[in-house]
């Protein structure tokens, strides 16, 4: 059905294609690909609502931010779900926040019981979420979200941004940008290509 809107444009077929993922649901409520394959649809759709409301029932936890934030992210800057971007960034930096806070806790557990191998899987995971394009990404975009709700005056403005250190804290270095590791896994959406 998605060729056949690809095909001549008509989103006659999306509305099928969408009913068909639904029925999926139904039958199998818990199916992370029809998910996937309803919120497909729904973006081209522009039914930004139900997009959102398949997006919760996916049920996103920790490390699945990381990966993940692209499914919500685009789409709610896209449709100008400013404070749905912002709790999506939110939960990204959280991850790193609480990841950075329990990782020595689990290392020090990990040393006290002698699985030796747990303490360097904890430090990759560590540097690998400490280097995500995805976690640079929601910080700037948090930066500018705060700085959008503190726009009332350009006097304001200023003053956030001075307050913030000023417009380069906004930037990533070039030395730092090159480090930054992209950890989207685009291969959970099924392709019948």
């Amino acid at each position: 059905l998605l060729d056949l809107y690809r095909a001549d444009g008509d989103e006659k077929w999306l509305y099928e294609a969408a009913m068909v993922a639904r029925y999926g649901l139904q039958v199998s409520p818990t199916n992370f690909q029809f998910k996937l394959l309803l919120m497909r649809i729904l973006r081209l759709l522009g039914a930004w609502d139900m997009y959102h409301d398949v997006f919760v029932q996916l049920d996103i936890k920790h490390i699945l931010w990381d990966t993940l934030s692209y499914l919500i992210l685009p789409a709610a800057w896209g449709w100008a779900a400013a404070g749905k971007a912002k709790q999506a960034c939110e939960s990204l930096v959280r991850l790193e926040r609480d990841n950075r806070k329990d990782t020595p806790e689990y290392a020090f557990q990990a040393f006290k019981y002698g699985t030796y191998s747990k303490v360097s899987e904890l430090i990759r995971f560590e540097n690998r979420l400490n280097s995500s394009l995805q976690l640079a990404s929601a910080r700037g975009d948090l930066v500018a979200l705060a700085l959008l709700e503190n726009l009332a005056t350009p006097a304001d403005a200023k003053a956030f941004m001075l307050s913030m250190g000023g417009l380069p804290c906004f930037f990533v270095s070039a030395d730092a940008a090159d480090k930054l590791a992209d950890n989207r896994d685009h291969t959970v959406e099924v392709t019948c290509d």
